[in-house]
């Protein structure tokens, strides 16, 4: 059994559409509606996924009894439905496939003279496909993943006809080694994003571990992409995950990933530099702390928050995104201090005291400093500020920062309240771009200090994507 590498290939006639096909199935199976009468229908299907991890399943059946509870129950509640059943697939081999949860996406009604109404269902996956070939094996299995927009230069060579391609690297992961490799057809596929972005599988992860390791493989190659994702301001997303036994391909699982279009030129770590093993270095750099800290810090909702950003039209949208995540961030950090027992204290309350204190003075008010204490803790703001989580942070991390990094804050707040950047702000003229690029270099930092990436280039967005080191 083999997967059919012609998905990959580009079409002409295709070359505009932002995304292609990558497999087929038909099948028969039961189709399980969970209303609150469950029903179930026998029927046939076709099965269509394609490279931004749209998975359709179409059916037709007749009108019945069992199909107007359905339609009727469609328009007054949302249920899951499940499907069970075999497929075979372009090659002819034969599987079972389990799909637990999708809804249906339209329903259309064929009524021709003298023939039964029909009625053509399209339902959208939004849980993982599991496709399963042969019974599981003992011993190691190949895993590979197909990878979303991912574009790098390569670390090593394959030979291919004679010719060497720069076209893989290694990564040690988690004690476990990852192959990233181009697909077959990968510069038409990186012309094309580049040229009409869209969202097309441009490499593989290729893991070969024990099958008891492979759900501990999947979890690291899931922060790997994380990671990956970051680094080329991307989202690198798994779509599908073939297992192989002996080179026979015998399960394999689509992923309800996130997927966007590429962004071109905008990568913090150069993965096309002059550089190739870059990438390299950075996952084997940076993966330990990721995962140390992704939970407690909230890093993967982070980094998605990030990435939106950087697909946003506007400079004040961009801006206040990346505000949002840095904001995330913060509080993140906060929660992380009170489970250690140090909680930031708000600086609100010093200023109130001390203003309190000042003002009944200027009144000659004798009053004993417990009485003003209380009296500054029941109308300070209760909470700590932006800025005093930030300054703990900057310090927990040693991560430098500029007087004009303390001002994001309250730029933000004149964003928020005009719905654009101010023309002037503390007496400097403002450049929407600028200050937009200055806030993501400033976050830039904080999570590479984060994840410990240090004295290793990066790429200074806020120099025109000068390559720099943080020491």
């Amino acid at each position: 059994m083999h997967v059919n590498n012609n998905n990959y290939r580009t079409d002409v006639e295709e070359y505009k559409v932002p995304f292609n096909k990558l497999r087929e199935y038909s099948g028969k199976g039961t189709f399980e509606f969970k209303m609150k009468e469950h029903l179930t229908i026998e029927r046939n299907f076709n099965i269509r996924c394609f490279s931004n991890a749209r998975v359709i399943v179409e059916t037709s059946t007749l009108l019945s009894p069992s199909m107007a509870k359905i339609i009727s129950g469609n328009q007054n509640e949302l249920f899951d439905i499940s499907l069970n059943g075999i497929i075979t697939d372009v090659n002819g081999d034969i599987g079972t496939i389990s799909i637990e949860r999708m809804f249906i996406n339209s329903m259309n009604i064929s009524a021709k003279k003298g023939e039964f109404v029909t009625f053509q269902l399209e339902f959208l996956c939004f849980s993982a496909v599991d496709i399963i070939y042969s019974d599981e094996k003992s011993g190691n299995i190949e895993i590979h993943y197909g990878l979303t927009n991912f574009i790098f230069s390569g670390c090593t060579y394959s030979e291919e006809d004679g010719k060497l391609l720069l076209d893989k690297f290694d990564a040690n992961v988690n004690n476990i080694n990852f192959l990233f490799k181009k697909v077959e057809g990968y510069n038409e596929l990186e012309k094309r994003l580049k040229e009409i972005k869209g969202c097309y599988i441009t490499s593989e992860a290729i893991v070969n571990v024990l099958i008891a390791e492979r759900e501990m493989a999947k979890s690291t190659i899931f922060d790997i992409i994380e990671l990956l994702s970051f680094a080329t301001r991307n989202f690198v997303s798994p779509v599908y995950e073939d297992h192989f036994y002996n080179g026979e391909l015998i399960r394999t699982i689509l992923n309800p990933v996130l997927t966007k279009d590429y962004n071109a030129a905008d990568n913090l770590i150069d993965s096309n530099g002059s550089d190739p093993c870059t990438l390299q270095i950075f996952l084997e750099s940076t993966y330990d702390k990721y995962q140390e800290l992704k939970d407690v810090l909230g890093l993967n909702s982070i980094i998605h928050l990030y990435l939106i950003s950087r697909s946003s039209i506007y400079s004040e949208s961009k801006f206040l995104l990346v505000v949002v995540s840095l904001e995330s961030l913060l509080s993140y950090f906060e929660e992380y201090l009170k489970t250690k027992g140090e909680p930031i204290k708000a600086s609100s309350l010093g200023r109130v005291k001390k203003i309190l204190a000042k003002k009944l003075e200027e009144e000659d008010i004798k009053t004993e400093d417990q009485i003003i204490e209380r009296i500054a803790s029941s109308i300070a703001y209760a909470h700590p500020t932006f800025n005093d989580k930030l300054i703990p942070l900057l310090k927990k991390f040693n991560v430098k920062y500029y007087p004009k990094d303390l001002e994001l804050i309250n730029l933000r707040n004149k964003i928020v309240h005009n719905g654009k950047f101010p023309e002037e702000f503390n007496s400097r003229l403002i450049d929407p771009h600028e200050e937009e690029t200055r806030l993501v270099y400033f976050l830039d930092r904080i999570l590479l200090s984060i994840l410990d990436y240090r004295n290793k280039p990066f790429l200074n967005i806020y120099n025109k994507y000068q390559s720099e080191e943080l020491s």
